[in-house]
């Protein structure tokens, strides 16, 4: 985009939300407009400028404000602080459809262009507030949507709610991060893409191995004493089965994106790398010994405190959780055969995480 350096440039859309444009900067940066430096400090006018609308008519502004390989000075802290204001509720409160939708344009525009250096940990933080959204296994697993957002109306069919998660806030909104617009190029997973590249920058590797590990914890904690999903038959233990095997998958492909980084270059020091994850990482997460029947908003689920210090090497991930299911199964009476088949299911999902996907 042409403009004079350190000019601040605004796009005024349909709906009537500003929306600050950045200006070409020396050295092929694009420099961040003082507009745009203000909705870090200002989550209402920072949803509004990044949410695309309902039909997504805004979802270029969106992507015109973030989708730089590089930015000039302290944009990068600017943008990042904006995605957060953005998208990230205070504790107690759900993920507003404004919100989610929000969520979506960011993942949408740093999928193309890849996160610029240093808002690697904002967009981190973004994800994991959202575990639940994170953790889903594509939209065919859902429905065919017409749109980029559940809310809380469109949960309320029979057995929609497990298709997108156990567990929900009755009054959230969740992003579907895969859903492509009609005519829309088809690429990648973007979550899966945009993950890989966070995966570079130790905080924001730090920020989601906490919030899977917190996730497993929220999830383990609110099983009944035959680790089903409380209220449910035996015929339905494969939908735990499911969401156990994904969140071993996903830990192990945060592990494995580390593994590559370090072997192509993208770690430009895996031993650095690995002193600045365990600076960072807030420790260790243990289920509750005992039924839990809330049903808190997603970002608090990974906002929880941690339970102590990770145990062994941190960057064995089967160490990390298998440990935890199985002192969970103890403390709670699983039975025996169900809980040596969900530790060999975990295994098996951790391997195969490495190894196959």
């Amino acid at each position: 985009m042409g403009g004079v350096a350190g000019a601040a440039f605004a796009l005024v859309v349909a709906a009537g939300v500003t929306v600050p444009l950045m200006a070409d900067g020396d050295g092929g940066c694009a420099r961040v407009p003082a507009s745009a430096k203000r909705l870090g400090d200002d989550p209402a006018a920072a949803t509004k400028a990044l949410d695309p609308g309902d039909d997504l008519a805004r979802l270029g502004a969106a992507r015109r404000l973030l989708g730089h390989g590089k930015v000039c000075d302290d944009g990068a802290e600017v943008l990042g602080r904006a995605v957060t204001a953005a998208t990230v509720p205070k504790p107690g409160r759900p993920l507003s459809p404004a919100q989610a939708r929000a969520s979506y344009a960011v993942v949408q525009a740093f999928t193309e262009a890849g996160p610029p250096d240093g808002t690697a940990p904002y967009v981190a933080r973004m994800l994991a507030s959202q575990p639940v959204d994170t953790a889903r296994q594509g939209v065919a697993d859902i429905r065919d949507p017409d749109a980029a957002v559940y809310t809380a109306a469109d949960l309320a069919g029979e057995g929609r709610a497990g298709k997108v998660g156990r567990f929900l806030h009755p009054d959230e909104a969740h992003p579907i991060h895969e859903y492509e617009p009609p005519a829309a190029p088809r690429h990648v997973n973007p979550l899966a893409y945009l993950t890989r590249q966070l995966a570079r920058d130790p905080e924001a590797f730090a920020i989601l191995y906490d919030a899977e590990r917190a996730h497993l914890a929220h999830y383990l904690e609110r099983l009944d004493d035959r680790a089903l999903l409380p209220g449910r038959t035996v015929k339905g233990s494969w939908q735990v089965e499911w969401d156990l095997k994904g969140s071993a998958e996903r830990i192990a492909d945060l592990l494995r994106y580390r593994y590559h980084h370090a072997q192509d270059g993208g770690i430009e020091d895996p031993a650095a790398f690995d002193r600045a994850v365990r600076r960072q990482v807030s420790g260790a997460y243990a289920p509750s010994a005992t039924l839990v029947k809330s049903r808190p908003p997603m970002a608090d689920s990974t906002r929880r405190e941690p339970s102590g210090k990770p145990d062994g090497d941190l960057f064995d991930g089967r160490h990390q959780i298998l440990p935890v299911l199985d002192d969970w199964a103890r403390d709670r009476g699983i039975p025996r055969a169900r809980a040596e088949s969900l530790h060999r299911l975990l295994d098996s999902a951790y391997v195969q995480g490495w190894w196959l996907r």
